[in-house]
């Protein structure tokens, strides 16, 4: 068991010295808490970062995120629908390799090993896929 001072903790709340025994692991717990909340305040003050778009009561944040027009939505959504339709009109192989590093967020040696293949010919595939699919958007043609 350990002692703990509240007023440390609670500044706010507690005027004088109030001491409570606590388990050793809530204990290490704070320590580590407090180790990090100091970790952070010096790296605020080391890069001069003082201010937060979380100031104030998120207002920034809304404003950050503003909601879609519906025309902004349907030509969101239209984009969308031309770019899976010009990728899955590329050869399968090409598309899937695109599919999976874009959409699924796997790395190129994943792919590779779930192909037996090297990772130079996935890395070419998805080159050669995207070079292709980049002519066909900027003609405005789905393949």
């Amino acid at each position: 068991m350990t002692e703990i001072n509240l007023r440390k903790l609670y500044p706010d709340y507690y005027a004088q010295d109030y001491y409570i025994a606590v388990s050793d692991i809530i204990a290490d717990e704070l320590l580590r808490f407090d180790r990090a909340e100091n970790a952070y305040r010096h790296r605020v003050s080391y890069h001069k970062a003082y201010y937060s778009l979380d100031y104030g009561g998120g207002i920034e944040n809304s404003i950050l995120n503003l909601p879609l027009s519906p025309a902004e939505f349907y030509e969101q959504q239209e984009t969308i629908q031309t770019i899976y339709a010009s990728v899955y009109g590329l050869p399968k192989i090409q598309a899937r390799r695109i599919y999976s590093r874009f959409y699924l967020n796997m790395r190129n040696a994943d792919i590779a090993r779930n192909e037996n293949i090297s990772a130079s010919a996935v890395s070419e595939a998805i080159r050669s896929g995207l070079k292709k699919l980049s002519v066909v958007l900027k003609r405005g043609e789905v393949v």
